[in-house]
């Protein structure tokens, strides 16, 4: 299922998700307009990425960016549609992780000061920090 979000952002359902991390990504990946060269995809335990990460990722060329705080890497990754295909043959055991290490030579490393890019926010407690953190800048 697909339903229209705010600014043109589409919610994608994944019925798979069981199978595996890799196959929410494939199921987005299905529904980017052809006229799409590029995607930024993080995970939901990532909330508190800044707007000026974003902006670094999307000024890049590269085919695959990845942000990095304090030599840390994270989230949002972008990739380009050259290797949307290969995410997309992926068997669902497979992890994003495969395609990307794949192509370690084309990763351009954006380096950021948001440490929002390394959030892994699993737990109310993880969250309260997360507030804090933010309220204290």
């Amino acid at each position: 299922m697909q339903s229209a979000g705010p600014l043109g952002i589409h919610a994608v359902e994944n019925p798979d998700y069981p199978l595996g991390m890799l196959t929410s990504l494939q199921a987005g990946l299905r529904v980017v307009p052809d006229e799409s060269d590029t995607v930024l995809f993080t995970l939901v335990d990532h909330p508190a990425i800044s707007l000026s990460t974003v902006d670094a990722l999307l000024r890049s060329e590269a085919t695959i960016a990845i942000p990095r705080f304090e030599n840390r890497r994270g989230h949002p990754v972008l990739i380009r549609r050259v290797i949307f295909q290969e995410f997309l043959a992926e068997p669902p055991a497979s992890k994003v992780r495969d395609v990307i290490d794949r192509h370690a030579s084309e990763i351009a490393y954006i380096e950021v000061g948001d440490p929002g890019i390394a959030d892994d926010i699993d737990d109310p407690a993880l969250y309260e920090k997360l507030l804090a953190r933010e309220a204290s800048l």
